[in-house]
């Protein structure tokens, strides 16, 4: 009866640990969202942004939506793939190795790497932007993304 006793108490123990654990976990992913912004390139009027953006997880995002001042945009929206080192530009620029590609949902931004020479050389991507073209010029940006099963929302305001 004592033993069982024991046995009962470890694992109300150890259950309670791994809830807290994973409590603890949940807070931290809250606390830190994966995705930011390390730069920003426009056109004089606003109406043409490229919005760099950097995966700081360990997982992929996954971007579902994007919105303009408010209002969701698909058709004037590409995501940007540098393949060269450098960061996306509004400009298209042969020699920076861009790939835009204008459906962003089939495409996922991998967690930033470390050694960029050996990503070159593996030709992965080594710089992700999103490019907007709006009529307006554009005041605020707002992605919606996916990472690690949870919905997840990045705000950009343009000033």
């Amino acid at each position: 009866m004592i033993q069982k006793m024991k046995t009962y108490k470890i694992l109300i123990f150890a259950g309670l640990f791994l809830f807290a654990l994973m409590i603890g976990i949940y807070v931290y992913i809250i606390n830190h969202p994966p995705l930011y912004s390390n730069g920003l390139t426009s056109n004089i009027d606003n109406t043409k942004v490229t919005l760099n953006i950097k995966n700081d997880g360990i997982r992929n995002v996954e971007i579902i939506d994007v919105f303009v001042n408010g209002d969701k945009v698909t058709k004037s929206v590409e995501l940007g793939m540098s393949y060269s080192g450098k960061m996306v530009q509004l400009k298209n620029e042969p020699e920076y190795d861009i790939v835009f590609v204008r459906n962003f949902k089939e495409n996922v931004v991998y967690p930033k790497t470390d050694n960029i020479d050996e990503a070159i050389k593996r030709n992965e991507s080594t710089g992700y932007g999103i490019r907007i073209a709006n009529k307006k010029p554009i005041q605020t940006i707002k992605i919606k993304y996916k990472y690690l099963g949870m919905s997840w929302e990045f705000m950009k305001t343009i000033s």
